[in-house]
């Protein structure tokens, strides 16, 4: 049996990012997921592995890679495939697996179980006698024995509700803590640019923070900017999905998109925007750039009056 038998599987998240799949392509997606989350969370990069592991032919996995590689993000050495959130699920069951285990460890201790007479159970009497309910009990309590604590078991299991992660709790009472996870800072420019990308509650913000921290301070100013004809050409395409925002990092989808010719920036355009927000106090962030006062802020300086930008909101793309 594989380590971390049961994979959590969140219904809506999964029908809203797969709408567009075939039912081939879902069934492939699924025994990827599934491999992967058995292989320790990821998979070799490797078509004829892959086909294998989605159970397709290699003409069948040739034929839907492209949407499937959609949902995957391949390492920085090229050698193998991940995703993102399965990858961020499994480490938390490792965090609580190791949790367990050190809590069981705790309570347990080294305490072994008493010498008996070769080939006499410790819970069956020498005499024939049935044993005691209360006697067994105690007995699995002072040995240690794993059905006595059935909340020390190293990983969760297919019966359990509620697996989210922001939800997943200790039964009340317990001394047992969650595994506490580093929180994330992530620069303004890049938090800018993930606000203003068309995502899905299956793309990774954590996942997509070191394809950007890769590309160089003038290729990360074009990325805010090439967002809006990405969005354009999405709207034009509604049959296409939008890619994951770390491939539209990794494989420099932007340059495309920057590219696009777009309205010149002339300063009455700049005071009409400014006007505006200053009326609604909120500012586009996905067509205009950072608000006022934020790093990166396409707004020509001296135009901006004291203030620009304080308590201003984010106004979100459609």
């Amino acid at each position: 049996m594989a380590q971390f038998p049961a994979l959590p599987l969140w219904t809506d998240a999964y029908l809203a990012d797969t709408g567009h799949l075939t039912t081939l392509e879902h069934g492939a997606y699924l025994m990827l997921l599934m491999s992967m989350w058995r292989a320790g969370g990821e998979l070799p990069n490797d078509d004829r592995k892959l086909a294998r592991f989605a159970k397709l032919t290699t003409p069948q996995w040739q034929r839907i890679k492209d949407t499937i590689m959609e949902f995957m993000t391949v390492s920085s050495d090229g050698l193998t495939v991940s995703q993102g959130r399965l990858g961020d699920e499994l480490q938390y069951v490792r965090d609580h697996s190791k949790k367990q285990a050190k809590n069981s460890r705790q309570r347990w201790g080294n305490r072994t179980a008493p010498p008996g007479p070769v080939g006499q159970h410790p819970n069956h009497p020498s005499d024939g006698s049935e044993p005691n309910s209360m006697e067994t009990l105690n007995m699995a309590d002072a040995m240690g024995m794993p059905n006595a604590s059935q909340t020390d078991a190293p990983t969760p299991t297919p019966n359990i509700v509620d697996t989210n992660v922001s939800t997943l709790s200790v039964p009340e009472g317990s001394e047992i803590e969650k595994p506490a996870r580093k929180r994330i800072v992530y620069p303004d420019d890049f938090d800018a640019a993930w606000q203003a990308y068309p995502t899905t509650p299956n793309m990774s913000k954590a996942e997509a923070l070191p394809e950007w921290k890769k590309l160089a301070p003038d290729d990360r100013a074009v990325v805010l900017p090439s967002i809006a004809s990405y969005r354009a050409f999405l709207k034009a395409n509604p049959t296409h999905p939008a890619i994951h925002f770390c491939r539209y990092l990794s494989k420099r989808r932007f340059e495309g998109f920057a590219e696009a010719t777009a309205p010149a920036e002339t300063e009455k355009t700049w005071l009409t925007r400014l006007g505006w927000a200053r009326g609604k106090r909120q500012w586009p962030v996905h067509q205009w750039g950072p608000i006022p006062g934020h790093p990166g802020c396409r707004a020509p300086a001296e135009l901006l009056r004291p203030g620009d930008g304080e308590g201003w909101q984010e106004a979100r793309a459609a």
